[in-house]
């Protein structure tokens, strides 16, 4: 799985981390997507093989497009997939 390339949400903890950790050992070249820097990069140090640090502005539809692309990759090459393990809810709470 040398030449494909997978774009991983969320791969700063958790099982995004694991399926990155996962793609990572198979040999892919994964993006791994962290909305905090400081910990997507310890992710990515711990991940090893060919993972890539990604920091998407998730306000930005540009950057979101580049994320998307893989763009920047050191080796460019066929996709392998999008997995999407990022989480966002919002809650608010009501005094009844």
């Amino acid at each position: 799985m040398s030449d494909l390339t997978a774009l991983v949400t969320g791969a700063d903890k958790g099982i995004g981390k694991q399926i990155a950790a996962q793609l990572a050992a198979a040999g892919v070249s994964v993006h791994a997507g962290s909305r905090d820097p400081q910990r997507g990069q310890q992710a990515v140090d711990e991940i090893g093989g060919r993972a890539r640090l990604v920091v998407p502005d998730v306000t930005d539809a540009d950057s979101i497009a580049d994320a998307a692309a893989c763009r920047g990759a050191r080796r460019p090459g066929p996709r392998l997939g999008f997995v999407r393990s990022a989480f966002a809810a919002e809650t608010s709470l009501s005094s009844a």
